[in-house]
């Protein structure tokens, strides 16, 4: 095991791909069956909430193991970027020959397989935006070990990516326009929460924030709820701008859930002085090994969707567990071949 890894960041991991299978399996059977009077839509709203915070985590686990330690230029081209970039040839060439297999000519089968590799699939736009970070991660580390710097970016980040967008809201175009015109495109984007992810993993917080932590989650999650509810009354639409990955709430959420389980693994690691070296290498290295299947969980998991497509309402809770059991069994099987650096 790499005595380096931090057992919270692999723990959260876990979560956000276990997230992010539920918000794909539940997505449809939410949007399609809107239902504000029905206790079964309401209980899957709630559960789609908390699964949207799924990306956001991901990307505040790559900013908090990131900038660890600074990373030259070459190895980000050629260590960082090659883990993500042949995972995911790889699993666009398994969609693309499944496509090819059902073409009725060999030009169109060559064609679904080029294009698969080129435009990804509708999930795979996390690649990109992960890819992009990676660009100016060389650019990032300049300023990110200064602590004055690196709060100065992200209070620009969230009031160029969750405050001032609200303005449209507001219902005068014209303010939209002079905000865009700023161009602050270098803090706009997911770049919050590779920022954030950093900062958080390096502040100090002891057992007494954990209570504030939860209350966050449980506020945000009741307005979340209640919102969506109103919305849907009114409306009879869905609206994720409430909880979207650069709303307040969404912020508030995935900052409080990472907090979250950094204090509670931190307290537990503590607590366990009567568990034995080997015992806690040993769980630890579960969880890292179940943190590595991620990437592949994430690429593989829209393969099994169609077989939860016949359940319906809170049955689709066992589709999830279905679907990850075989997203993960999947990656775990690769894992144990000497490809495994290529696939995962």
């Amino acid at each position: 095991m790499n005595s380096k890894r931090l057992i919270y960041i692999d723990i959260i991991k876990v979560f956000s791909a276990f997230l992010i299978v539920m918000q794909h399996s539940l997505a449809l059977e939410w949007a399609e069956h809107i239902n504000p009077y029905d206790i079964q839509w309401k209980i899957i709203n709630l559960v789609f909430i908390i699964s949207r915070m799924g990306v956001p985590l991901f990307f505040m686990c790559s900013g908090a193991t990131m900038f660890l330690r600074k990373h030259s230029i070459k190895e980000i081209y050629c260590s960082s970027i090659p883990r993500i970039i042949i995972p995911y040839i790889f699993w666009m060439l398994v969609y693309g020959g499944i496509e090819a297999v059902h073409s009725s000519s060999i030009p169109i089968a060559i064609n679904s397989i080029i294009k698969a590799v080129i435009f990804g699939r509708y999930h795979t736009w996390f690649i990109a935006a992960l890819l992009g970070l990676y660009f100016i991660t060389p650019l990032i580390q300049e300023f990110i070990y200064d602590t004055n710097l690196l709060k100065y970016a992200i209070i620009l980040s969230i009031l160029f990516t969750v405050l001032l967008p609200y303005s449209r809201f507001i219902g005068d175009e014209r303010l939209e326009t002079v905000i865009n015109d700023f161009k602050m495109h270098f803090v706009v984007g997911y770049i919050l929460y590779y920022l954030l992810g950093y900062y958080l993993g390096n502040i100090i917080i002891n057992a007494k924030h954990i209570y504030i932590y939860c209350i966050t989650i449980l506020t945000t999650l009741l307005a979340s709820q209640l919102l969506c509810v109103k919305n849907a009354v009114m409306l009879g639409a869905e609206i994720q701008n409430i909880f979207s990955d650069f709303s307040i709430i969404g912020v508030l959420l995935s900052a409080s859930i990472f907090l979250s389980i950094r204090c509670i693994t931190d307290c537990l690691k503590s607590s366990k002085k009567d568990i034995t070296a080997k015992r806690h290498n040993s769980n630890h290295l579960s969880i890292s090994h179940l943190a590595s299947l991620g990437i592949g969980i994430y690429l593989a998991h829209p393969l099994f969707l169609p077989l939860i497509e016949p359940l319906h309402g809170l049955m689709r809770f066992w589709g999830i567990l279905i679907i990850y059991s075989c997203s993960m069994t999947i990656s775990f099987i690769i894992s144990k071949t000497p490809l495994k650096k290529l696939f995962l």
